[in-house]
């Protein structure tokens, strides 16, 4: 398989990467862009076909996963984020889900108060939030976790 070719679970079985939900991730872990040069928020994307011992092959390039959201408060939540298959970046452009709604984690100064409402706490026990990846990758590091902190300006 070349850098280019991403091998998907089924190739009939795409989605816009907008309709994305927390149920698909469940049954699929793994997702990427179809074909995978494509980046288009609107583009279709497919479940990956995992490698050896189910992890991700250096191959599948830019791959959105389901991800455990811990709260500050110990609160766990499932959350989706992208990582480098074939690098060490990710998880990043987090999303939260509640219930089955999705709520994009705060990337600029004042958006931590609404974020955090959402969930019926205070941005204190929220954050941090430590996201980790819940597949394996081939190429190191073999697990994928990031912590995010509170924006400045609340």
């Amino acid at each position: 398989m070349s850098a280019g070719d991403v091998s998907v679970l089924r190739l009939e079985f795409t989605k816009p990467f907008h309709d994305l939900t927390c149920a698909d991730l469940l049954e699929y872990p793994v997702w990427a862009y179809v074909p995978e040069d494509i980046r288009d928020p609107e583009g279709p994307i497919a479940p990956v076909r995992l490698g050896a011992n189910r992890q991700v092959p250096f191959e599948a390039g830019e791959v959105w996963c389901l991800c455990d959201a811990r709260f500050a408060n110990g609160r766990h939540h499932r959350a989706v984020g992208m990582c480098e298959a074939n690098g060490t970046s990710g998880p990043a452009a987090l999303t939260v889900f509640l219930d089955s709604k999705p709520l994009p984690v705060p990337v600029h100064e004042g958006q931590n108060r609404r974020f955090v409402a959402h969930f019926g706490l205070s941005i204190d026990q929220v954050f941090p939030i430590t996201f980790v990846v819940d597949a394996t990758f081939m190429d190191p590091p073999p697990t994928r976790e990031t912590v995010i902190a509170a924006r400045a300006g609340k």
